[in-house]
């Protein structure tokens, strides 16, 4: 969010040198473009008054925030590696947690990013990893998100599979148009694949299927709440939830462990970070219990991913 925020600071810059209609976010944008975090609420409740809220001002702000969402999150991450090596760190750290063929695990993101849309071939081809989703893949290009889709699949007993929940929604998930694709179902959401078989990026902006990055969020419609209510059933019955690089910055997501935490006496929690300070760290956790949280510092780049796997997998081994 970070990047984001930085990438929106030189979009208004350049959008009028100062003069736009934009000029009156100048302050707030410069003050979170250093900042991990972005919430689109700042914008749209703090800077636009009621009067403007609804009007060119709004719609012009939204289109610009919604454009630099698919510019960022729509580019391979992460840039300080090659692909490949995301791929590679991706496979090791998976393959060092799963359970063993014919399991699944569960990977819920809050991520926009295309990350898994674009690793998912080479993690089955090279690493024998399989990525699935709720996207019903038999149609050219377009793809149907299918709700039953997440109870009538059935996992092969020779395979190591792991399931992608999107809790915010992707870049590269389109809303359904049925003008646009009436020889399509209707579904909450699509993915689409240009001819070399990558999420297409070049699709109108406007109909992204993603969440807005507010701190008080709403994911009470599909794909979205689908989603997220398998996440709450997980966290009910799971022994290990870990936590890779997260910010603890959505209080939808904390509220739901910290409740798990009081009704799953089974559930233990690591959480992989790369922050330097592990008491700045545990002050984003709250209304989590900062002590039912073991707390592993770790890089997840080719050159830290050794480091944390081993303490990765040795804070599991009290638990699995």
């Amino acid at each position: 969010m970070g990047s984001l925020a930085q990438e929106l600071w030189h979009a208004v810059q350049a959008h009028g040198n100062g003069q736009s209609d934009f000029e009156e976010i100048y302050d707030l944008l410069e003050e979170i473009s250093h900042s991990s975090r972005f919430y689109y609420s700042e914008f749209g409740e703090a800077t636009i008054s009621p009067d403007t809220r609804t009007g060119d001002y709004a719609q012009a702000l939204q289109r610009l925030i919604q454009d630099q969402i698919i510019e960022v999150f729509g580019t391979p991450p992460p840039r300080r590696v090659g692909q490949w090596q995301t791929a590679w760190c991706w496979a090791h750290f998976l393959n060092s947690i799963h359970p063993g063929k014919g399991y699944v695990i569960p990977l819920f993101t809050t991520n926009y990013d295309i990350s898994f849309e674009h690793l998912r071939s080479e993690l089955e081809q090279t690493h024998h990893i399989y990525i699935e989703d709720a996207f019903h893949r038999n149609l050219p290009g377009a793809y149907p998100w299918i709700t039953k889709r997440l109870s009538t699949w059935q996992p092969d007993d020779d395979k190591e599979y792991v399931w992608v929940f999107r809790l915010h929604g992707c870049v590269a998930w389109e809303k359904p148009d049925s003008d646009d694709m009436p020889h399509v179902p209707h579904a909450p959401a699509y993915i689409y694949f240009d001819r070399n078989g990558q999420p297409a990026k070049d699709r109108p902006s406007w109909d992204r299927a993603v969440i807005w990055p507010s701190k008080h969020k709403r994911p009470f419609k599909d794909p979205y709440w689908t989603e997220y209510r398998y996440f709450l059933r997980c966290l009910d019955n799971a022994k290990v939830l870990i936590f890779l690089g997260y910010g603890f910055g959505d209080d939808h997501i904390k509220a739901a462990v910290a409740e798990a935490l009081e009704y799953n006496s089974h559930l233990e929690i690591i959480a992989i970070s790369d922050v330097a300070s592990e008491s700045e760290f545990r002050y984003r956790l709250s209304p989590i219990p900062s002590a039912n949280v073991n707390f592993v510092k770790g890089q997840f780049t080719p050159e830290g991913i050794g480091e944390l796997l081993e303490h990765c997998n040795k804070a599991l081994r009290p638990f699995v």
